[in-house]
This record gives structure tokens, C-alpha cells and sequence, in this order.
């Protein structure tokens, strides 16, 4: 009985998420549509699943190894950075020609991974632990790419425009099966190595001056989170499109749900917020608005009111302490 007091939370995201999947997987299949439309709704719950994992995840260790509850990896400019492989790739090759699949997933990996290292490597010399400086650097960075995309959209043929609009709003229409499965496995290789590192972000999370005097080695832990942040962030935001406010929502609520240091718990509990946002959000863009509304609209009007709240809390317990 404590056992399930304890977990209560758990089990209740649990079944809702799985009625959610189930009611959106049946609701309106026929025998004589259902071999057209199971295999597409099938993909859609795989990818809701691995985005739950990568933005819970990528949000939580991130938070944790900058501590600070209010920032998620965007802010360090991998979104924008996203957006701006994107548009150089149809700027320079035109639709007609347009690297896609899995090369375009290899690409923007490996440019979001070498963006963030070469930003530890820079702000990271020595025994300074100039975190925050990454993230301000990420910032401006972000901003400075932001103009360099506006100005490539501008002078765009809007054909060519016309085509990339579709990556820079998350969508869960078109998802590439080969591309799905090469996330899924991405997805269960960093689960399987940042398993063995949950203890020490538990340590982490008291602070780096304790985590160095309890034995963590710090810059090689940070520098291991921020290769896995981008390759989550990328892994994420090229199957589906980048989703900004999803990472603060789910660690948010997760910390409502589950108070506990325990990375363990807290990831799994972002995982399970993560899949019932999505697949509420999913039910309502194709069963209520008929796709009239984009996915990413909803998470980003309900992440950006979380987000005003959270930051008037800290301000009240900044005066309180």
C-alpha cells in the first residue's frame, strides 16, 4: 500500500497515457481503413514517445549541470541552430535536390554536437566552470543566426520557403519511417549510457563545489551532458521540428509530481508528462481543431504561461529568502 501511495502519480500518468494512446490509435478505424490509417498513427505514438524521452531528458540534465530551473537547451541556441542548417541546405540545393532522411539527421547532428563541445572548449579552460558563460554565449550566438536565417528566408523563391516553413513548427503529420527508426535507436543507446550516470547527478545537483569534493569529475560530466543534450535536442527537433517550451513544462510538472533528487525518478516522471502532453495535443490538432492549429502553438501558449508563473515564484522566493 505505501508502495503505491508512494508511486500514485506514476501509475495515474501511466493509465491515462495509455487510454490517450488507446483512444487515439482506435477512435474512428474501420475495417476498411485501418491498413492505412494504423501504420501512420503507430508512427506518431513511436515518435511522441521518443521527443517525451529526449526533450524530458535533455531538459532535466541540462537544468541540472547549469542549476537553473528556468532555462532549457534552446537557450543556448541549438533550436535556432536547427533552423539555420535547415535553411542553408534549401537556400543552396533548392527543394528539388534537397538533402533529406537520415543524411539530413547525420548533418544536424553533428553540427549541433560540434557547435556546443567547441562552446565548452572555449568557456571551459582550466579549472574555470564558466557554465552560465556558455549559455550567454549560446544566447547572442542564437540571436546572430536567427538573422543570418531571416535574412536567407527574405530573399528565399517561396516555393523553396514554402518548404522549410514545415521545419520550423513541430508536426507529427508527415514522420519519416526511416529516420524514426534511426531516432529510436539513438534514443535507447544515450538512455542506456546516461543510466549509470544518474548518481552522479544526484550528486550534481548540490552543486559543482560538492560534486568536485564528493569525487564527480566534473568537466568531463558536464562536457558528457552537453554532447547528449545536443544529440537528444537534434535527434528531437529533426524528427518532428523544434517544440521550445515542452523541456519546462515536463520538468516542472515532474518536480511537482515527484519532489525527489533522484534523477532516476524525475526522468521517468518527465517521460510520462511528456507523452500525455503530446498525445493530448495530438488528439486535439486532428480530432478537435482538424488540423487547423499547429501542435507546437499549444505547447508554446501553455509552456509560455507556465514559464511567466514560474519566473513571479522565484521572484517571491528570492524576497522571502
Amino acid at each position: 500500500m505505501e508502495i503505491i501511495k508512494k508511486n500514485k502519480f506514476f501509475l495515474i500518468l501511466s493509465l491515462v497515457g495509455l487510454a490517450l494512446v488507446l483512444i487515439y490509435l482506435f477512435i474512428g478505424l474501420t475495417s476498411k481503413n485501418m491498413y492505412y490509417f494504423l501504420p501512420k498513427r503507430l508512427n506518431k505514438i513511436a515518435a511522441v514517445m521518443v521527443v517525451s524521452f529526449a526533450i524530458g531528458y535533455s531538459t532535466k540534465i541540462f537544468q541540472t549541470i547549469t542549476n537553473n530551473r528556468l532555462i532549457t537547451p534552446s537557450i543556448m541556441g541549438l533550436d535556432s541552430i536547427y533552423i539555420f542548417i535547415q535553411t542553408i541546405i534549401i537556400f543552396f540545393t533548392g527543394t528539388a535536390t534537397m538533402i533529406t532522411g537520415l543524411k539530413n539527421l547525420s548533418i544536424s547532428i553533428i553540427l549541433m554536437v560540434l557547435f556546443s563541445t567547441s562552446l565548452f572548449m572555449i568557456f571551459f579552460k582550466g579549472n574555470k566552470k564558466n557554465i552560465y558563460l556558455i549559455v550567454l554565449a549560446g544566447t547572442v550566438i542564437s540571436s546572430l543566426f536567427s538573422s543570418f536565417t531571416s535574412y536567407m528566408q527574405i530573399i528565399m523563391d517561396p516555393n523553396e520557403f514554402a518548404s522549410l516553413e514545415g521545419k520550423m513548427f513541430a508536426s507529427f503529420s508527415n514522420i519519416n519511417e526511416e529516420v524514426l527508426i534511426f531516432c529510436i535507436a539513438v534514443s535507447a543507446v544515450i538512455s542506456l549510457i546516461s543510466m549509470k550516470d544518474f548518481s552522479k547527478y544526484d550528486v550534481l545537483s548540490l552543486g559543482s563545489d560538492y560534486a568536485i569534493n564528493l569525487g564527480i569529475n566534473y568537466k568531463y560530466l558536464v562536457i558528457k551532458s552537453i554532447i547528449i543534450v545536443a544529440i537528444l535536442v537534434a535527434t528531437s527537433t529533426v524528427l518532428v521540428g523544434p517544440i521550445a517550451f515542452l523541456g519546462i513544462i515536463s520538468v516542472s510538472l515532474a518536480r511537482i509530481f515527484s519532489p525527489s533528487y533522484k534523477h532516476g525518478r524525475n526522468t521517468l516522471m518527465c517521460f510520462l508528462v511528456n507523452a500525455n502532453l503530446l498525445m493530448i495535443a495530438l488528439v486535439f490538432v486532428e480530432k478537435i481543431f482538424k488540423f487547423s492549429v499547429n501542435i507546437s502553438v499549444i505547447i508554446n501558449f501553455v509552456g509560455g504561461i507556465l514559464f511567466i508563473v514560474l519566473l513571479f515564484k522565484e521572484k517571491k522566493d528570492v524576497k522571502s529568502s
